[in-house]
């Protein structure tokens, strides 16, 4: 049932739309092996660029760049971290993209999933929204990044956790 599952996530994630990935796709990385996560990412052009692992935690960070011919270059990563103690583990998955259709089709997700707004706080150049849908929560941080031309390049960032 296992191989089942990852088949089909992992045809899911082949055909999904260049390396964008939607929240379901995010979710069921929460429930997935890390080997299994590994290759998933190699499979959808992910690099790995970090992994640190010990006795109770794990970080691994992933990152893309789709070329597009006409128009921007969109980056995205993907941090998957780990901790497990005492019998205990829990897992968080931040994901950040560049581009603001991508976060619109994230947040259009959470609405047809039944998410709400639990609660909103700025902290400096960001702010941040934790939707909550009884279940599960996702919180969404928006940073604007101003660069040296004068203008604001903003960061969206989805976590999720377990």
């Amino acid at each position: 049932l296992r191989i089942c599952c990852f088949l089909i996530l992992l045809l899911i994630f082949y055909r999904s739309n260049g390396q964008q990935l939607s929240h379901d796709q995010l979710q069921s990385l929460l429930s997935m092996k890390q080997n299994d996560i590994d290759t998933l990412m190699k499979k959808t052009n992910y690099k790995l660029l970090q992994k640190e692992e010990d006795s109770t935690s794990s970080l691994h960070y992933y990152s893309n760049l789709e070329k597009i011919t006409e128009g921007p270059a969109w980056v995205r990563s993907i941090s998957v971290m780990e901790a497990s103690i005492n019998g205990m583990s829990s897992r968080l998955i931040k994901y950040r993209t560049y581009s603001k259709d991508e976060y619109q089709s994230i947040l259009a997700a959470l609405l047809n999933n039944n998410y709400h707004t639990a609660s909103k706080f700025a902290m400096g150049n960001s702010h941040h929204v934790n939707y909550e849908n009884g279940t599960n929560a996702v919180l969404v941080k928006v940073t604007n990044n101003p660069l040296g031309n004068g203008k604001v390049l903003p960061t969206y960032e989805f976590e999720i956790g377990k």
